[in-house]
């Protein structure tokens, strides 16, 4: 298995963010991923918001991967 990157409270004290729901687990993150096409299990998708595509428009499919 690969070492995480981060941990979920990692994650939320490095952006000053908050979990949707903090009752449901969050495992460790593996990698960083942009294109939902890429995503894995383990994978923090960060959506981008561009000209041409809007990532928030991939969250879903980044969150079946």
């Amino acid at each position: 298995m690969t070492a995480p990157l981060w941990t979920a409270d990692d994650l939320i004290a490095g952006t000053g963010g908050t979990l949707g729901d903090p009752a449901v687990a969050c495992p460790p993150i593996l990698g960083i991923e942009i294109d939902s096409r890429n995503c894995q299990a383990g994978d923090l998708f960060v959506a981008l918001d561009g000209t041409q595509n809007d990532g928030h428009e991939f969250i879903g499919d980044a969150a079946k991967a």
